[in-house]
């Protein structure tokens, strides 16, 4: 396939900047949450169409590159989900031509460079604003690879699963923890959820409705609790603190939810949840969290 000529470089360019704000009026947690949606995107329509983990997860990489430079460079969170969804759509069709044609081996360099040129190849990157979101780099590039490890997980216990399974395990997974996760790393409590995050990718795949139910149950007490959290300096030790209590009161969940099966509902609303977190915030000044 042709890449772009200088007169389609002009033509994307002049589209781009058209769109493009002066000011950063979005909130961040929402650009975080579309980023996600992205990611998410990419790896099941991707693994629907290719049924290859490497190119799967190469999409998602660059979409998550895309994603990014689009949006810090022209603060506009429409066009930026546009030209990112286009990219995954431009990605699959190229394989998928590809093949069509005979070609099942096809340079994933080749797909990425006609990708980037129908994206963000006119865009001078000294151009490239600071956002809103440039302080939390380090937050979109830690769940962008969590998701994907998520991914590749359930991709190697494929045999048990069907696909629809893994989009609805991935489903569950960017709504249930993006929201706790994008909370705690404003609070200071990144370390924590990071660290509780990588464990869940050691255990077996069969566990991961229960230990993931236990990380979201234990994290919406801690954001619950009332406790100044930003102020506290021992957070692990209040963190512990909470998981024991949960591991303590499992039978009061296990007696309205089924805990091995995800959680489907808004936890902080479910009735158990409530008669955990009154109990947890009459026993809280027993504990020492500094």
């Amino acid at each position: 396939m042709n890449s772009f000529s200088m007169e389609d470089d002009t033509c994307l360019i002049d589209f781009i900047d058209k769109k493009t704000f002066k000011k950063d009026n979005t909130d961040p947690k929402k650009i975080f949450f579309l980023l996600v949606k992205c990611i998410k995107k990419s790896l099941i329509e991707t693994f629907e169409q290719q049924n290859n983990t490497a190119l799967t997860i190469n999409c998602s990489n660059l979409v998550f590159s895309i994603f990014w430079i689009i949006y810090n460079y022209s603060l506009n969170p429409k066009l930026t989900m546009f030209m990112t969804e286009r990219s995954i759509i431009l990605y699959n069709e190229y394989l998928n031509i590809s093949r069509t044609y005979g070609s099942d081996n096809t340079n994933i360099k080749d797909v990425k460079h006609f990708i980037i040129n129908k994206t963000i190849g006119p865009i001078q990157f000294s151009n490239i604003k600071s956002s809103n979101i440039s302080k939390d780099t380090e937050l979109y590039y830690f769940f962008k690879n969590f998701i994907i490890n998520i991914f590749q997980k359930l991709e190697s216990n494929k045999n048990n699963f069907k696909i629809q399974y893994i989009e609805e395990f991935l489903e569950y997974i960017c709504l249930s923890l993006s929201n706790i996760i994008y909370k705690c790393y404003h609070i200071g409590f990144f370390p924590i959820v990071k660290s509780r995050l990588n464990n869940l990718l050691e255990i077996d795949i069969l566990d991961f409705p229960r230990e993931i139910n236990i990380i979201l149950i234990c994290f919406e007490i801690l954001l619950n609790s009332n406790l100044e959290l930003q102020n506290i300096k021992n957070k692990e030790k209040i963190f512990n603190s909470i998981i024991f209590f949960v591991n303590s009161n499992i039978s009061v969940i296990d007696n309205s939810e089924d805990i091995n099966d995800f959680l489907q509902n808004n936890i902080s609303e479910l009735s158990f949840f409530k008669k955990l977190l009154v109990d947890f915030k009459q026993n809280i000044n027993n504990l020492e969290i500094n």
